[in-house]
């Protein structure tokens, strides 16, 4: 080989290790991450990376666009009344950014309300009247697989929206427990000058939803062992 070839080569190299990784490998942004949550002993002022050190809200890992390979763990024994998380980052079917639990005892719940009878009255007429709409809400990203919690006293629970064409990849919910889903603000129907879609992408409050508008596509979608309050003991909803 000569010395003209071998320099050639090495400026080639050179400039794929700066660019991170050999053609066809998967690149991370950065390092995969774990962040735990916990809101009996958080604080949204830790560093959130260890369980010494945990965020408490969910509106903090809702302001955070997790990368592929992240996790995201909740402290199990704990529950996240009055808020929604809101999942961000785009993870894939090949390279999960996951949402689970960590510790012992019962199931992290994420409960919107206190209770399935402090869900308000539902306004089909206005967004705003209705408080909060979701327990968990994936809107234009894909790539996560949530296991292992509990959702209820909402009026809907894992919501997946597409608004932008094209095609996303993956959705994963497994070994979760959703109950007391109620009260989405869809009767009587809204008048045509009120059909925000906000309000009438659902016809009824859904424990697990997608919505994709023609020409979307979200592809590698698995439902697995998911139990409703009547099946908790029987038989899973699949």
């Amino acid at each position: 080989m000569s010395k003209k070839m071998k320099t050639v080569i090495l400026v080639w190299l050179v400039a794929i290790m700066a660019a991170g990784a050999l053609p066809g490998a998967t690149v991370h942004a950065a390092p995969p991450q774990t962040s735990y949550v916990s809101n009996s002993a958080g604080n949204d002022a830790n560093s959130g990376i260890s369980t010494a050190a945990p965020w408490k809200t969910l509106a903090k890992v809702s302001s955070v666009t997790f990368n592929p390979g992240d996790t995201v763990l909740l402290n199990r024994g704990d529950t996240w009344t009055g808020e929604t998380l809101y999942l961000k980052g785009n993870g894939s079917s090949t390279d999960w950014i996951t949402l689970s639990a960590y510790g012992t005892g019962n199931r992290p719940v994420i409960s919107p309300y206190a209770s399935q009878a402090a869900i308000p009255a539902p306004d089909p007429s206005s967004v705003a009247n209705n408080g909060l709409l979701y327990a968990i809400k994936l809107d234009n990203t894909a790539g996560w697989k949530i296991t292992g919690l509990e959702i209820a006293n909402s009026r809907s629970g894992i919501v997946y929206i597409n608004g932008a064409e094209g095609e996303r990849d993956g959705l994963w919910v497994e070994d979760c427990y959703i109950h007391d889903i109620t009260n989405w603000p869809l009767t009587p129907y809204p008048a045509a000058e009120n059909r925000v879609p906000e309000l009438v992408m659902m016809p009824y409050s859904v424990g697990i939803f997608t919505f994709l508008n023609s020409g979307e596509r979200l592809q590698h979608v698995t439902i697995k062992i998911v139990f409703s309050k009547e099946r908790m003991h029987k038989q899973p909803i699949l």
